[in-house]
């Protein structure tokens, strides 16, 4: 079990519960693999119990008051986030951001999109070559971000990542298209503690290099579609759908939509005050 100072900010266990099912899940994994697991689910999950005040104290870039970024045009074609390298789409507002024509952006270390509570963030990256590099993507960290993949375009983010990140949050993310790729290289929760979508479509791809989760924290849901010939999610560690201690998950695969794991958890094994299982796959 996690020693305390793991505990969720409002006092709840939600964190000793993620990293204790990841204990049991490293023996089952190679052992290059096992000091990145619990890395990412340990660490990982403190940064993003933190995610408001790190994106307040730090935010590099920010696009909000309804304002809408296209790169190129408004900003350069290589363009990376200065400092820190905190890219935050829809602060306290709304705000939009659009890569379109081969053009990238790195945010070294996170890009939220909806980042207070009644903020709207959108990120469109479209078109062979254009391409996103971040540390965390946090798609809905209390208000709403939606996160579009389309047309060949890449997204990699390179450090634990959510949809549907906050209680209260609604996150969305939509990659379609032969070669558009969402690259996570840690984990990635879909409806962490509040509401997340993921949809893979039309050749779409999604990898999540160190497992993937449907649903996590009480009150929590998450939702994911693969649908369509080439569309494909691959989660080599593993993939976890729906929570014992009250996270709705729900995987539906069809029309020719491939998943792979290394293994896969539908629910987890309940715990003695907790009795529901929502874990569904259709």
């Amino acid at each position: 079990m996690c020693c305390n100072t793991c505990r969720h900010p409002d006092g709840s266990e939600d964190a000793i519960f993620i990293l204790s099912s990841s204990i049991q899940m490293v023996s089952m994994v190679s052992s290059v693999a096992r000091a990145r697991l619990l890395r990412s689910s340990a660490v990982g999950f403190l940064f993003l119990a933190g995610a408001f005040s790190a994106g307040a104290a730090f935010a590099q870039e920010v696009i909000d008051g309804g304002e809408m970024v296209f790169v190129p045009g408004d900003r350069p074609e290589r363009w990376t986030i200065p400092g820190d390298g905190i890219l935050t789409i829809g602060s306290s507002t709304l705000g939009g951001l659009i890569i379109q024509d081969g053009a990238t952006v790195n945010a070294s270390r996170t890009t939220f999109l909806g980042f207070r509570a009644g903020s709207t963030g959108f990120l469109e990256i479209n078109g062979p070559g254009s391409r996103l590099d971040t540390g965390n993507l946090i798609v809905g960290t209390e208000g709403v971000g939606v996160l579009m993949i389309d047309s060949g375009a890449v997204v990699q983010a390179n450090d634990l990542s959510a949809i549907g990140t906050l209680r209260g949050s609604q996150g969305t993310a939509v990659v379609t298209g032969t070669g558009s790729r969402l690259i996570f290289k840690e984990q990635a929760w879909v409806g962490q503690s509040g509401t997340g979508s993921l949809t893979i479509a039309d050749g779409g791809a999604v990898l999540s290099e160190l497992g993937a989760r449907i649903g996590n924290f009480p009150g929590s849901s998450g939702s994911a579609v693969v649908s369509g010939p080439g569309s494909r999610w691959d989660s080599p560690l593993f993939l976890a759908i729906g929570n014992a201690k009250g996270g709705d998950g729900t995987l539906t695969i069809q029309d020719g939509g491939l998943v792979t794991s290394g293994f896969a958890i539908l629910g987890v094994e309940p715990q003695p005050t907790s009795p529901d299982v929502n874990g569904i796959v259709a």
